[in-house]
């Protein structure tokens, strides 16, 4: 997963790499960078997201999204809703998928949810979905996080 991040006065792909938990190779990467560059305050790059509300799975030769939610014990459907895959749809090996950490709870948005719904349905208050999720848009197939 990925994120806008605007540049701050001084900042360095090193200071950013720090600040963001990642490194400057992989910011270089994602972002077309060849050799040293000198950022400039508020332009843009494409920084990856630490998030451990999900786990990034490599799937290896012989994998199905059954054998794979299988041995995470994860509904096989919140997988493939997760990753915007149909049941009919293969795999590959060496693709990356995503796979949802056991300690969060999913809700996977359908026509017509509000967000009061969705709050009584899950058993959580408004503010919490809110504070729980950085985007709220409540089309279908949006992924709501919880605990």
């Amino acid at each position: 997963m990925y994120k806008i991040y605007q540049v701050e006065l001084g900042e360095t792909l090193e200071a950013i790499a720090l600040k963001l938990n990642t490194d400057v190779d992989t910011l270089k990467k994602i972002n077309g960078i060849i050799g040293n560059v000198s950022l400039m305050p508020g332009s843009f790059l494409i920084v990856p997201v630490v998030d451990d509300r999900f786990i990034t799975y490599i799937v290896k030769e012989g994998d199905t999204i059954y054998k794979i939610s299988s041995e995470y014990n994860i509904d096989p459907n919140l997988i493939l809703e997760l990753n915007g895959l149909s049941g009919e749809e293969f795999i590959y090996p060496e693709q990356k998928i995503m796979i949802p950490n056991n300690n969060y709870n999913y809700y996977i948005t359908k026509k017509g949810d509000t967000i009061m719904m969705i709050s009584n349905n899950i058993k959580k208050s408004i503010d919490e979905i809110v504070n729980s999720n950085d985007v709220l848009y409540l089309e279908p197939g949006q992924m709501i996080i919880y605990k």
